[in-house]
């Protein structure tokens, strides 16, 4: 036996917003006139690393770049004074102010001025508003490395993708190759020649952080080299980088090899993006310049202040109107949208409809988008599983509605025009709960942008559910 209700998936578009309004000025035009450094703080972090290249007193590639890319802006930030921050953009990184919660940071710590974590807004879409907050959008579609006509190498949204792929073993010559789409093959007879190698290190016991570091990068982060000292006022040998992580983060991809247009020529790079920056590494560069970071800090300006602003986002917005309003009741527990009162074999309870005969799947079409659906327990009470049943489709047949006795993605089914949606799946309590004490979160997700809204259900005991005919033909 069940309960049926009717899912409404509606959509509407909606423009992001920021509080930062930023003109023309702000803006570098390409040309060789970098804006000032916004502040000391910002200037103390730049020299360091920048003025000895900017002096000519060594050959090596910039960490930050020559100057600004932009001026300083205000930007929103839920930790900051007033829900914002001071930030200032370079061709490779941005700078940040401390916030409120950073403003007793030691001066003399590498960490008093943070980097955005731009790898990886770029890379999932997910544009950080604050420590915990986060606003998704879609991945930029630019190449992650290589001139910005560049039509060879991976995207961010490809370097996204391969964020999923199991991390190789350590100690192997680098020889995949990936294209810009993010399909990645093995060239043996073109890069194993390099010798590069894949670094095991304990960054791997980090949570969430599984990759390996290509030597020619790691070698990089740990390298020594003339730095600025502003105490001595005097350029001295020292560390590049007071610690390894602090300009790149840790490895969000392994490293690839791709083709990369660079000055108007074709050549063979190595990619790898860590949360801050991807790095680069070039064979064919003169020493100190094999080794560079990518204008992520161009990247992300464009995207944050031109891409998104001018690609609406997709909002999901989910609303439940219950087939059957007699079977609905206040909710009794904090945070369920709906509740719905069942009275039925103990440890089962299915969601069913009459109409699987639309469209089944993980994703719907509504409007013209793909919605994907999925349910997961709420509490830790509760689990939701597939079963074996079957079915009827259009042609009299039977499909199976779930892949295993696990499943979590319920059979979806589309109804008609106005966008309403049926969800079909089995809800399981443990052995030692009663159904008064099931949360099921129902999750819609648009597929292409990642945007979603989820709703919790409510299951409460009864003997007054008003039941279909139809509900014991289609409970397994």
């Amino acid at each position: 036996m069940g309960t049926k209700f009717r899912l409404a998936a509606v959509l509407a578009l909606l423009v992001s917003m920021f509080s930062a309004t930023i003109g023309t000025s702000a803006y570098h035009d390409g040309s060789d006139q970098y804006h000032p450094i916004a502040t000391s703080e910002f200037e103390d972090v730049w020299e360091r690393t920048d003025l000895p290249v900017q002096e000519l007193e060594v050959a090596r590639t910039w960490i930050w770049g020559p100057g600004g890319f932009s001026d300083l802006i205000v930007e929103d930030y839920a930790e900051g004074d007033d829900g914002t921050r001071a930030v200032q953009y370079f061709d490779k990184s941005r700078m940040e102010m401390p916030t409120t919660g950073d403003a007793d940071a030691d001066e003399d710590s590498p960490w008093l001025i943070t980097q955005g974590l731009l790898a990886t807004e770029l890379m999932t879409g997910e544009l950080q508003l604050g420590d915990a907050a986060f606003e998704q959008h879609n991945p930029s579609n630019r190449s992650a490395a290589g001139d910005p006509q560049d039509t060879t190498a991976p995207t961010y949204v490809a370097m996204g993708d391969l964020m999923e792929r199991d991390a190789r073993a350590g100690g192997e010559v680098i020889v995949e190759y990936a294209n810009r789409t993010g399909v990645v093959v093995e060239d043996e007879a073109r890069f194993a020649g390099y010798n590069v190698t894949d670094v095991e290190g304990d960054w791997q016991a980090v949570d969430g952080i599984d990759k390996n570091i290509a030597s020619v990068f790691w070698d990089f982060m740990n390298s020594e080299g003339l730095v600025y000292d502003g105490d001595q006022d005097a350029f001295v040998e020292d560390d590049l980088f007071l610690n390894a992580f602090y300009a790149v983060g840790y490895p969000l991809t392994d490293a690839f090899w791709a083709d990369v247009t660079v000055a108007g020529d074709d050549r063979a790079v190595l990619i790898q993006c860590f949360e801050r920056r991807c790095l680069t590494f070039t064979p064919d560069n003169p020493d100190g310049w094999q080794v560079e970071s990518g204008n992520i800090g161009q990247h992300y300006y464009d995207w944050r202040y031109q891409q998104i602003p001018s690609e609406p986002v997709i909002n999901v917005d989910l609303d439940f109107e219950p087939y059957d309003p007699d079977s609905v009741v206040e909710p009794t527990l904090a945070g369920a949208d709906i509740a719905i009162l069942t009275d039925f074999e103990p440890q089962n309870f299915a969601l069913t409809t009459a109409s699987l005969v639309d469209q089944h799947g993980d994703a719907i079409t509504i409007e013209g988008e793909d919605i994907e659906f999925s349910a997961t327990a709420a509490d830790e009470d509760t689990r939701v599983r597939g079963g074996d049943g079957f079915w009827p489709t259009l042609e009299g047949e039977t499909e199976e509605y779930f892949t295993g006795p696990e499943a979590t993605t319920p059979m979806v089914a589309m109804t008609d025009a106005d966008g309403e949606a049926f969800l079909y799946f089995r809800r399981s309590l443990g052995p030692e709960v009663g159904m008064h004490n099931g949360l099921i979160d129902i999750t819609a997700t648009h597929v292409e942008t990642g945007a979603s809204d989820t709703v919790t259900v409510q299951f409460i005991e009864g003997d007054d559910v008003v039941r279909d005919d139809h509900d014991d033909d289609h409970h397994h």
